[in-house]
């Protein structure tokens, strides 16, 4: 019956970026990814680049040698997809744990979907963490192709 006595609560406020403007769709991806992966270095694949916001992209800028800017809300940074290998495991060996978030639709999946609203922006979700436990394993993906290298067919787990 408490809850008959307390006022309603009004709804959350819409999110702002620190200048008070609104984000900008891709932008409100980003922060809830961000949100819900807070300790990973997060590369968010945006066409045919993958993209850093924020604290990640100043921490890329600085591991990579790549420029960040400033667009919109954000400080960015980008690298092209071919890269994606080689630029993971930079930043892994610099002690990062790096997150991919691949796009999970495409044009023609999204046309044929109804379209979506216009200026909503892909699905994207995060498809791999990679870590320096990890990225052994994972050469044989981030080399381009899907099945581990030969020889490296071993897992090991050591508890104590």
């Amino acid at each position: 019956r408490r809850w008959l006595r307390d006022p309603p609560r009004p709804p959350p406020p819409a999110a702002v970026n620190p200048s008070g403007k609104g984000y900008t769709p891709l932008e409100q991806q980003v922060v809830d990814l961000k949100a819900r992966h807070p300790d990973v270095l997060l590369m968010v694949e945006v066409g045919y680049r993958f993209r850093f916001f924020g604290e990640d992209a100043a921490v890329a800028a600085s591991v990579l040698g790549i420029i960040a800017h400033p667009d919109h809300s954000f400080l960015t940074a980008s690298i092209p997809t071919f890269r994606l290998g080689f630029h993971v495991r930079r930043l892994v060996a610099a002690g990062h744990k790096v997150g991919v978030v691949r796009q999970t639709e495409t044009a023609a999946i999204k046309a044929a979907h109804g379209g979506g609203a216009a200026g909503t922006p892909f699905a994207r979700g995060l498809s791999a963490v990679y870590t320096r436990a990890t990225i052994a394993a994972a050469a044989g993906e981030l080399a381009g192709g899907g099945a581990p290298a030969e020889g490296s067919r071993y897992l090991v787990c050591v508890v104590d």
